[in-house]
């Protein structure tokens, strides 16, 4: 019993080593042989059949507290966490691929097509219901976490699978970063933020933001006016004053005093089409470069 029970946990130790050898040859870009590639995995030939492919990343954020527990005992739950993701995977019929680095798990799924249905809805849909089930089985841990997900575009090919993960580091950077997306989980759904993302001179960016916004970055930053916010709400709520009174909980006539401060500041022509588009790319560019 001991020499099986020692052979067991050697396969298993192999098992797990090679997924991770996988994962980081997927990482780095290391890839060029599709076949090979799905024989790794254990997924079938490209030309015996299409399989549909996306990668994604599940981070566990743990609160700073005095409070917060050992080493390992987070260890134990992350380890506890990880099984139940194995679990549930295989619930929903998707083969895969995971890799633990430290509060990250990055997961590789793989789904053969079937002749009927939508099946890049079908996956997408079993993945957003094992996220869900992820967060909702985390409530019951010693130790509290947030956890963030984000998952790239679905491929047919494993070879392109760094694009996806790629995509999905994206996700998991905007739906933290930015309130309005935090409950986006796949890349299709953080629109614009894609084209801002794929800006590899974060300095540009950063001079954009300031050449639109700067001066009143400047002027709430001595008078505590909230300029930058009022116009964010404003220009969100197509220029409805009474819903942005509403939204940003003051007065009517505040709202025209800040309105009246923006166009001193910015030029009565704040509002043409061609300026309005370049002030929402730089309210959207601020949460990402902060």
């Amino acid at each position: 019993l001991a020499t099986l029970l020692l052979r067991m946990l050697f396969l298993e130790e192999k098992h797990l080593r090679d997924q991770n050898q996988l994962i980081q040859d997927i990482l780095s870009h290391q890839l060029e042989d599709e076949e090979a590639a799905r024989s790794r995995m254990g997924v079938r030939p490209a030309k015996q059949g299409e399989v549909l492919f996306i990668g994604g990343i599940v981070e566990l954020e743990y609160p700073d507290s005095a409070l917060r527990p050992d080493r390992d005992r987070i260890e134990a739950e992350e380890q506890d966490l990880l099984v139940r993701l194995r679990a549930l995977l295989k619930k929903h019929g998707l083969r895969n691929l995971l890799m633990q680095k430290g509060h990250r798990i990055y997961i590789l799924c793989a789904r053969e097509r079937s002749a009927s249905g939508d099946n890049a809805a079908a996956l997408k849909q079993a993945v957003r219901r094992i996220v869900e089930s992820l967060r909702l089985t985390g409530v019951g841990l010693t130790q509290p976490f947030s956890l963030h997900a984000g998952f790239g575009s679905i491929r047919p090919r494993m070879t392109d699978m760094h694009k996806s993960f790629k995509e999905a580091e994206q996700v998991m950077e905007v739906s933290r970063t930015v309130e309005l997306m935090r409950s986006s989980l796949f890349y299709e759904r953080i629109g614009v933020y894609q084209l801002l993302k794929a800006i590899p001179d974060k300095a540009f960016l950063q001079s954009f933001v300031e050449e639109q916004l700067g001066a009143l970055m400047a002027y709430d930053k001595e008078h505590h006016l909230h300029l930058v916010q009022t116009l964010d709400v404003y220009l969100q709520y197509m220029g409805s004053k009474n819903d942005t009174a509403k939204a940003l909980f003051i007065h009517r006539q505040t709202l025209y005093n800040r309105l009246d401060k923006l166009n001193e500041i910015l030029g009565e022509d704040c509002l043409e089409p061609e300026r309005r588009i370049c002030l929402e790319m730089a309210l959207l560019a601020c949460p990402l470069l902060s």
